[in-house]
């Protein structure tokens, strides 16, 4: 569906159509491909969205694929053409016997459909796009997606693939700057690996990489990176002056998370014949994960 190494959607939003191909030979798709509206958060600010002929949005992401076990979804980004629309085009689509018609170019009838034509983007310009966030769909009810991997097809045009934010265990998005720059680097990567452990690897690893983000977050607060979570709950707890029986939400958090890491240890299993950890364990340390990003005001 290129035509010089360009990929055209076209969109008649009165009968709900979604036509591919290109202007000049464009046939409708069939059943009808999710589109959606797209915007892209810079940093912790999301970009306006966007909208041009007939109200439509100016970006659209065209879902090629969706895996409802993991809650990723692989698509395209297209932009509206900057030609006037609507754009005439040459279709074939038997579900409308209404359009006009008119003798094409090979001496065949073609259906002639006024259609919003949109261009494939190829997102020259977004920097960096693996860990950025997306935001899918109209107001009042968007969905939040993270770009968890970019790949080229044959014609150039970069495929997202997205994981859905507020699945099992979305994790709320880190604001640049109320992260410590010491930390900022570090904190990503260990909350990327979080994002990637959910839905697709067992609890026991779910547990382990919220304990290895929140030793970072705990170890920051004290000053050494470096340090495991247990000693810098206790470092944290003396630096605060906490009495650690009372009800210190971020402390019983880490500690929360501690207590689930070493349960997932086998020789901890047969010492103490605690049960196994559970789905129902991983999304306790993903909560306690958040409810301290939050209460340490690093998330937007």
């Amino acid at each position: 569906m290129q035509h010089g190494g360009m990929e055209y959607i076209g969109y008649d939003r009165h009968a709900c159509a979604v036509y591919e191909g290109m202007p000049s030979s464009g046939f409708r798709v069939e059943p009808a491909p999710v589109v959606v509206p797209i915007r892209f958060c810079d940093g912790a600010s999301l970009l306006p969205l966007e909208t041009a002929y007939e109200g439509l949005p100016s970006w659209m992401f065209r879902e090629d694929d969706f895996d409802a076990v993991s809650r990723t979804r692989r698509g395209r980004v297209f932009k509206m053409g900057h030609q006037l629309q609507p754009e005439v085009w040459s279709v074939t689509d038997h579900r409308r016997p209404e359009l006009p018609t008119e003798v094409g170019g090979n001496g065949w009838l073609v259906q002639r459909a006024p259609l919003a034509t949109y261009v494939r983007d190829t997102l020259h310009g977004f920097e960096g796009l693996t860990r950025k966030t997306v935001v899918l769909g109209w107001d009042p009810y968007p969905t939040s997606w993270q770009i968890v991997n970019v790949e080229c097809n044959m014609v150039g045009t970069p495929v997202l693939w997205l994981k859905a934010r507020h699945s099992l265990g979305g994790m709320p998005m880190l604001d640049d700057a109320k992260v410590d720059p010491v930390l900022r680097a570090s904190l990503r990567d260990a909350m990327g690996k979080v994002d990637a452990s959910v839905n697709r690897l067992g609890p026991v690893e779910v547990v382990d990489r919220c304990r290895d983000a929140l030793s970072l977050i705990f170890g920051s607060h004290v000053g050494n990176l470096a340090t495991d979570l247990g000693p810098a709950l206790e470092m944290y707890g003396k630096k605060e002056g906490i009495d650690l029986k009372q009800n210190d939400i971020r402390w019983n958090c880490g500690r929360i998370v501690a207590r689930l890491h070493s349960r997932g240890k086998p020789n901890e299993l047969h010492r103490t014949a605690a049960r196994a950890l559970t789905d129902e364990d991983a999304e306790l340390a993903l909560a306690c994960l958040r409810a301290v990003l939050m209460d340490f005001g690093l998330v937007s």
